[in-house]
C-alpha cells in the first residue's frame, strides 16, 4: 500500500494527481467527499501562502543585511571612538570609564623557553631518532625527534612540516 507523501512538495504534486484523477474520471468515479473544485481552491491556497513566505524570506535576508551592515558601521565608529579615548585618557582611567572602557591591558613579557635535557633514546626510524628528553619549564616528560641528514628525509620532512603535519619544536 502506498504511503501518504510527507514533504510538502510531494504533498502538492500528490493534490495535482488527485485533482487530475476526479477530473478524467467524470461520473464513473461518482461523487467524492472533497470535489476536484475546493481541492484545487485549497492548493491554490497553499501556493499563494507559500509563495507569500518565499518573499517574506528574501525580503527578510535582504533587511538582514542591511542590519548588517549598519551593525557593522556602529562597530566600527565605536571601535574609533574608543581608541582615540584610550589615546586621550591614557592617564585616566576614571574617565574613561565614561566611555564604558578601561584602560588597555599591560603588555605580557615574554619567557624564555625552558631548557630541555637529554634522557635517553626511545626509539630510532628511517627520519631519525627520538629521544624521551625532560622540559625544565613544563616540568615534565617529552618526546623530541631529531631528524638523520639525509637528503630524502629532508624533502620529506620539508613536504610534511609545509602540510603540517609536525613542527621543529
Amino acid at each position: 500500500m502506498a504511503r501518504f507523501p510527507e514533504g510538502e512538495a510531494e504533498i502538492a504534486a500528490l493534490a495535482l494527481r488527485i485533482i487530475s484523477g476526479i477530473e478524467s474520471a467524470g461520473e464513473e468515479f461518482g461523487s467524492p467527499p472533497i470535489s476536484a473544485d475546493t481541492l484545487r481552491a485549497s492548493l491554490d491556497a497553499y501556493n499563494v501562502a507559500k509563495d507569500a513566505i518565499v518573499s517574506a524570506e528574501t525580503a527578510a535576508q535582504a533587511r538582514y543585511a542591511v542590519k548588517q551592515e549598519a551593525l557593522d558601521e556602529l562597530e566600527d565608529g565605536m571601535k574609533a571612538n574608543l581608541r582615540f579615548a584610550e589615546i586621550v585618557y591614557r592617564h585616566d582611567p576614571e574617565r574613561l570609564g565614561l566611555f564604558g572602557w578601561g584602560p588597555r591591558r599591560a603588555d605580557s613579557s615574554l619567557e624564555v623557553p625552558g631548557q630541555v635535557r637529554s634522557l635517553e633514546v626511545i626509539g630510532e626510524g628511517s627520519f631519525g631518532v627520538v629521544y624521551l628528553c625532560h622540559d625544565q619549564s613544563l616540568d615534565r616528560p617529552v618526546a623530541l625527534k631529531k631528524l638523520k641528514p639525509d637528503p630524502l628525509v629532508a624533502r620529506r620532512y620539508k613536504k610534511y612540516r609545509a602540510m603540517g603535519v609536525f613542527s621543529d619544536r
